[in-house]
């Protein structure tokens, strides 16, 4: 096991020390924590978001899941959806 863990620290975008990470999405504005929904829960490098509307805005923000729980939030990046 710690071999395994090992290859996955070293692939770009993994959380080293995590098991996975939680994704959520806002479509309305990032300051409104009530807006906050989950978008899925991944051990994926990349996770795809689907169900977005096309020319707008949305914010995006995760945290690690690990064996002592969950991790702080991240900063809020955004996309326009095409």
């Amino acid at each position: 096991m710690e071999r395994k863990q090992q290859r996955r620290a070293a692939v770009p975008g993994y959380l080293q020390g995590a098991f996975g990470r939680a994704s959520y999405r806002n479509g309305t504005d990032p300051a409104d924590e009530a807006a906050w929904q989950l978008a899925g829960v991944s051990t994926k490098a990349v996770f795809k978001v689907t169900g977005l509307k096309p020319a707008n805005m949305t914010w995006f923000r995760v945290n690690a899941i690990g064996t002592s729980g969950t991790g702080p939030l991240s900063e809020v990046a955004h996309s326009l959806a095409k």
